[in-house]
């Protein structure tokens, strides 16, 4: 990686970081740049070059998140042979936990759409154009809703069981409502 690589890099977690301290201490509503800039320290030309919008900087640190989680996710699939058991999901959890604070606080302004929308990216991606019927993709999205709103409410109140743990548990509810994804609906990335 080149030098202007690194430091736009730097300069993007930065802006990153300076949001969800200041969203710590204020609603995302009034959040102003000058307020970012003063708190992550680099110019106001820099956020412009990176950022159009504080929502912007939401995108980007979801984006950052879901490349982490995609990396640790092809390994435990090469691991595991499988994308959806509980080692999978237990991949996902920690990753949840582990930006609990931030996660909660982008949820608790109003951004539970926006991060369940990209879940539901997600999981489209993972299972990519399927050949079943439009009526058996809705088990995709309701499995998408069904882990995002599990996960959301555990982080809620404190994360107190282990990720494994919570993956065992909402693969056994998904499973005692017949929630397995068909087969017909899998295919590789």
């Amino acid at each position: 990686m080149d030098k202007r690589m690194i430091e736009n890099a730097r300069v993007k977690k930065s802006i990153e970081d300076a949001f969800f301290t200041l969203l710590k201490e204020k609603n995302f509503s009034e959040i102003t740049v000058t307020d970012l800039v003063k708190k992550s320290g680099v110019a106001r030309t820099s956020y412009y070059r990176n950022f159009d919008s504080k929502e912007d900087i939401i995108k980007e640190y979801i984006q950052r998140l879901r490349e982490e989680i995609d990396s640790a996710f092809e390994n435990s699939v090469k691991i595991f042979g499988e994308k959806m058991n509980i080692q999978t999901l237990t991949i996902h959890i920690s990753y949840y936990l582990k930006e609990m604070h931030n996660i909660l606080l982008l949820y608790e302004n109003g951004f539970g759409t926006l991060m369940l929308d990209e879940t539901n990216h997600y999981i489209e991606e993972a299972y990519g154009d399927m050949s079943c019927s439009s009526i058996e993709r809705y088990r995709l999205y309701f499995t998408s809703g069904a882990i995002f709103n599990t996960m959301i409410q555990w982080l809620k109140t404190g994360a107190k069981e282990a990720p494994g743990e919570i993956a065992q548990i909402m693969m056994g509810m998904l499973a005692e409502i017949g929630m397995n994804i068909p087969k017909d609906c899998l295919i590789d990335r």
